[in-house]
C-alpha cells in the first residue's frame, strides 16, 4: 500500500534503475492463485513484501513449481520470516532466485541493511541476521542507561547517518522520545533515532542480529522475556503456520503470556514438550490461543494488539 514505508523504496529505487513497477488491486490479494497467474503473466523479476504476504501464499498452496519462471530476487522485511515457511518457500526459488532480507525503520527512509539469505542460514531456526549497515548510516548499540554495549551484548538500536529523520512533524513530545543526541559524539550536534529493537552485533563482524521489540520484551518472575524469541521457537515448528505471542496481565487473566497459533493440527501439550528443548521454562506460554488466521494490520504485519484484545474479549 501507497502508505506503506517501504513504497518510497519502491517508487524511487523503480525510477533510479529505470525498471517497472507493477500495481496490484487489493481484490487480487484475497485469492492468492489469482494473484500468483496474474503474475505469471506479468513476469516479474523481483517480489518485494513482508513475509505474511508470503507465508499466506505458502499456506493456501498457492504457489507452483511453475509459477514465476522470471523471478530472480525476492526480498523481505519489515517483520522476521519464521524459518519453517522460508525452508517451504526456498525448496521452490532456493536455486534460481536471490533471497534478501532488509531492514530499515521508517525514521530511516527507509532501508538500511540487508542480508543475502544462504542455504547455510537454514540449517537453523535462529531468524534472519539483519545484515551490516548500509553507505550512509552508522549505528550505535546502547543498554538502558544510554551506554554502549560490549559487542555479543544485546541492546537497543540506535541508528544514525544523513537519511535519518529529524524528528515527526508538529511533534515536539514524540520527537524527543525517539531522537537524541548521539552520546558518542561530544564534538558537534549528531541526532541519532531510537529504533526500539533490541539487537546484538556478532563479535569480530559487522553482523547485527534482532533480539526482539523493546516495547515487546517483558519482566516476569525476575526474568526478562523477549516475546519474539518464543515465537521464534514455535515458528520452527513445521506443523504450526503461523505464531505469534502477547503477553496479557489483567484482572482475570493476571500476567500470562499467550501463544497464538494458526495450525491444522493442534496439541497444546505437544508444543509445550516441544518448546522445552528450545526455551527455559519460565519462558514457555501458560495457554495457548487457537485462530483460523491472525489478524493482519494495514501494512500485511501481524496485529499482536487486535490479538490481544481479541484474547481478552473471547476468554
Amino acid at each position: 500500500p501507497m502508505h506503506f514505508d517501504n513504497s518510497v523504496f519502491d517508487f524511487y529505487s523503480s525510477l533510479y534503475t529505470g525498471a517497472s513497477i507493477i500495481p496490484i488491486n487489493e481484490s487480487l490479494t484475497v485469492n492468492p492463485r489469482k494473484l500468483i497467474e496474474h503474475l505469471n503473466q506479468l513476469k516479474p523479476t523481483i517480489w518485494f513484501s513482508v513475509p505474511s504476504m508470503l507465508v499466506y501464499v505458502l499456506n493456501m498452496k498457492a504457489l507452483r513449481d511453475s509459477d514465476l519462471p522470471s523471478l530472480k530476487t525476492v526480498t523481505f522485511g519489515g517483520e522476521g520470516f519464521p524459518k519453517n515457511q522460508l525452508k517451504k518457500l526456498w525448496k521452490l526459488w532456493g536455486n534460481s532466485v536471490r533471497f534478501v532480507n532488509v531492514y530499515g525503520p521508517t525514521e530511516c527512509t527507509c532501508i538500511c541493511s540487508s542480508y543475502d539469505v544462504s542455504q547455510k542460514d537454514l540449517e537453523n531456526d535462529e531468524l534472519l541476521p539483519l545484515g551490516p549497515m548500509a553507505t550512509n548510516f552508522y549505528h550505535v548499540i546502547l543498554d538502558e542507561n544510554e551506554e554502549e554495549v560490549k559487542q555479543g551484548e544485546i541492546g537497543e538500536l540506535h541508528i544514525g547517518g544523513p537519511n535519518v529523520g529529524i524528528g515527526y512533524y508538529n511533534n515536539q513530545s514524540k520527537t524527543k522520545e525517539a531522537f537524541s543526541p548521539n552520546p558518542a559524539q561530544e564534538s558537534y550536534s549528531d541526532i541519532i533515532y531510537k529504533s526500539g529493537d533490541l539487537v546484538r552485533q556478532a563479535p569480530n563482524s559487522n553482523l547485527l542480529f534482532f533480539s526482539g521489540r523493546k516495547d515487546n520484551q517483558i519482566k516476569r518472575m525476575g526474568y526478562r522475556i523477549e516475546l519474539e524469541e518464543i515465537e521464534n521457537a514455535l515458528n520452527s515448528f513445521d506443523f504450526i503456520k503461523e505464531s505469534a505471542v502477547i503477553y496479557v496481565d489483567t484482572e482475570k487473566h493476571p500476567s500470562q503470556i499467550i501463544g497464538c497459533i494458526k495450525s491444522d493440527s493442534y496439541d497444546s501439550e505437544n508444543i509445550t514438550n516441544l518448546l522445552k528443548n528450545f526455551i527455559p521454562l519460565y519462558m514457555i506460554p501458560d495457554k495457548y490461543f487457537k485462530l483460523d488466521k491472525l489478524p493482519k494490520n494495514q501494512n500485511g504485519k501481524i496485529d499482536r494488539l487486535k490479538l490481544k484484545k481479541k484474547y481478552i474479549i473471547e476468554n
